[in-house]
């Protein structure tokens, strides 16, 4: 698989933001892409590729991931699509598409409610649903109970099954545990090859706001209905986009009802597209799949 070159540019509140783009030409599409929870741009280079000489493809670093700065603490999705906001004038990006995985589909929805003129269509694979993720206490049995969600940052910061452990071998560098995990929930129908593997967990290594962003993930919800967790901002009500809901059925991270959940809320305005034999990463399973949507909408 081709290695892009990670290129940096510092922008205003936000200090260094690093972030990686196919070959840029003059009058082709603009896309950009948008990472998840526990990864970088490294992860997108498979999509960068596949839509490289079709349009001018850009995926940054959020802030706080891979070698991007992060200069103050989140709380909010909301926040990550600001710095999003203010990359994406960085970089100079007009109108485009969104090609967004994971926690990134989040940001991506909060982006298209900051900048409804500019982005045309989003594309949303193995997406969290729009009113968040909760996390709750574990039992003996490591099961989640129900009625006792996590709501502050510090019991977040101490739930030793989501959090702790992932933290634990961020601090011991342990990789061979971390392939075993992205090997046994995310990569367990199809794994990259041992280089571009090597490069992936470095680039999960390299997050240093888990915490925050799981907190913010808790506490997000877009629509209009409240939850036990989050009243519902209602953002949802200045997305009026086209939208491409992409999950995987196989998926362990985001089970695969946020799809139906999300579609459920969007309506006629969004497609469900499901992949049978998929799990949470679309690139790696149906990269092809994924790239002939987003070239056929161009």
């Amino acid at each position: 698989m081709k290695v892009y070159q990670e290129k940096e540019i510092v922008v205003e509140s936000l200090g260094k933001i690093s972030y990686r783009q196919g070959d840029i030409q003059a009058g082709r599409p603009q896309v950009l892409l948008i990472h998840g929870n526990m990864s970088s741009s490294v992860h997108m280079e498979a999509l960068i590729e596949s839509l490289e000489g079709h349009a001018n493809v850009y995926a940054p670093d959020l802030p706080g991931f891979g070698h991007s700065d992060y200069v103050y603490e989140h709380d909010s999705i909301e926040e990550f699509a600001q710095d999003l906001a203010k990359i994406v004038a960085a970089l100079s990006l007009e109108k485009f598409d969104i090609a967004a995985w994971s926690a990134g589909g989040l940001v991506a929805l909060e982006l298209v409610y900051l900048l409804p003129n500019q982005v045309k269509q989003i594309y949303l694979l193995g997406t969290v649903g729009i009113q968040g993720y909760p996390m709750y206490q574990k039992g003996e049995d490591k099961r989640p109970i129900f009625g006792q969600p996590l709501l502050s940052k510090e019991e977040i910061a101490q739930d030793q099954y989501q959090v702790q452990s992932y933290l634990d071998i961020n601090q011991t560098k342990n990789f061979p545990l971390l392939e075993k995990i992205w090997t046994r929930t995310i990569y367990q129908n199809k794994q990259p090859d041992p280089e571009t593997y090597a490069r992936h967990l470095e680039a999960t290594m390299q997050q240093v706001n888990l915490v925050d962003l799981d907190y913010a993930l808790v506490h997000y919800n877009m629509t209009q209905e409240a939850t036990a967790i989050a009243p519902g901002s209602g953002h949802i009500s200045g997305v009026d986009h086209p939208i491409y809901i992409l999950h995987g059925k196989l998926d362990k991270i985001i089970p695969y009802d946020q799809a139906l959940l999300n579609k459920k809320f969007f309506g006629d305005q969004a497609q469900l597209i499901s992949f049978d034999q998929a799990g949470h990463s679309l690139i790696q399973d149906n990269l092809a799949d994924v790239s002939q949507l987003i070239l056929e909408n161009l």
